[in-house]
């Protein structure tokens, strides 16, 4: 009987060993590139959300500014062109009686109406951060997180072919996901209301107003699993004069989470926001962090504007350079003298005739002759 040849038991456990192992590693390369390739989807995702997110903040934000600021200006001109008029003196009385009548009521009036307004100037740019929220720690940097905010701005979400109003109010309000959150995982979504009632910074619909004349408020989900959100908004202040002697730079750096909550933040802009925000992932087991600056292109206050044209004025009047020295006065259109100005305002006689628009002698000649 011939013997056949054939694998031994130590050749066959050998090969099944190689092979397993050969098998191992194909396995794990196949779930390494199958990992790899649910980061990057994950990541592109994630990618497309700050896109969107980044695009509509920079879109509402770099738009937004304080409207009034312009129309006071624009009635303060107007009030002063009126004022240089003459006035008939027999209306002149009249006048005066009728207001010494009604000057309580009057004052009462006047009083809502300047609450009324400064709320509103209030309103133009608030935020809040959520106090309700454990502060995150980045970078050794103590974050807020972001609660809402609202806005005036010119830009409307627009709908292809459907016209709009452009000054709209915007308010952005970021809000649990219960059904995502996972225990103590969080997870948020970012929603955008907006409306043209400028007035209306709730975002909450009068029952009582009849509906040809109400103003619809239109909210939108701007993103979601989201894991942190926070804006910190910037602003350079100048230093007094007493400040910058002792020693303290020209210009004051403000940084803030909250915004329009202090009397000195009232009313105004802040120059630029920083913004930054992570995503998690579908299974909330990994998140991508997104950080992202953007400048606020807002009109110029009346501070701001008078400041200007006084240093304009102080620059390109050649009069401010050449004070006297031998004691006497100094003459017209000389700070300090008759008709002299100082950016806007001046002090002596005529100096509300020769304003800041007039620079130098120019405004002096006007304002002597009053």
């Amino acid at each position: 009987m011939k013997l056949r040849r054939s694998f031994t038991i130590i050749e066959l456990l050998i090969s099944i060993s190689l092979s397993s192992f050969i098998m191992l590693g194909m396995m794990q390369l196949y779930r390494n590139v199958a990992r790899y390739l649910e980061n990057t989807r994950e990541m592109m995702n994630s990618n497309r959300k700050v896109c969107l997110l980044f695009n509509q903040l920079e879109r509402d934000f770099s738009t937004a500014f304080v409207f009034d600021a312009q129309e006071e200006e624009k009635k303060g001109k107007e009030a002063i062109a009126i004022g240089g008029a003459e006035e008939n003196p027999e209306e002149k009385g009249e006048q005066e009686a009728s207001s010494d009548k009604g000057s309580e009521k009057s004052k009462e009036e006047a009083k809502k109406a300047a609450e009324k307004k400064a709320k509103l100037r209030r309103s133009y740019f608030f935020a809040l951060r959520d106090e309700r929220a454990d502060p995150f720690k980045i970078d050794g940097k103590r974050y807020e997180l972001f609660k809402d905010a609202t806005i005036i701005c010119t830009n409307p979400l627009q709908v292809f072919g459907q016209k709009m109003v452009r000054l709209m109010r915007v308010k952005y309000e970021l809000t649990v996901d219960k059904e995502k959150s996972k225990g103590e995982l969080l997870t948020y979504k970012l929603w955008r209301k907006e409306t043209a009632d400028l007035a209306n910074e709730k975002m909450v619909i009068d029952e009582h107003i009849p509906k040809e004349k109400v103003k619809p408020v239109r909210t939108y989900l701007i993103a979601d699993h989201i894991k942190s959100f926070f804006i910190e908004y910037v602003s350079v202040k100048k230093n007094t004069k007493a400040k910058k002697e002792a020693g303290e730079p020209e210009q004051t750096e403000i940084r803030s989470f909250s915004w329009g909550d202090k009397k000195e933040l009232e009313g105004i802009v802040p120059q630029r926001i920083e913004v930054r925000v992570e995503f998690w992932n579908d299974a909330l087991s990994a998140s991508y962090p997104f950080h992202t600056i953007f400048p606020i292109l807002s009109y110029a206050t009346m501070k701001e504007e008078k400041e200007k044209k006084k240093e304009k004025a102080q620059k390109t009047s050649p009069l401010a350079e050449t004070p006297p020295t031998d004691g006497s006065q100094p003459p017209e259109g000389v700070p300090g003298g008759a008709g002299s100005l100082s950016g806007d305002s001046g002090q002596g006689a005529g100096a509300g005739l020769g304003g800041g628009d007039v620079p130098g002698a120019a405004g002096a000649a006007l304002g002597g002759g009053a």
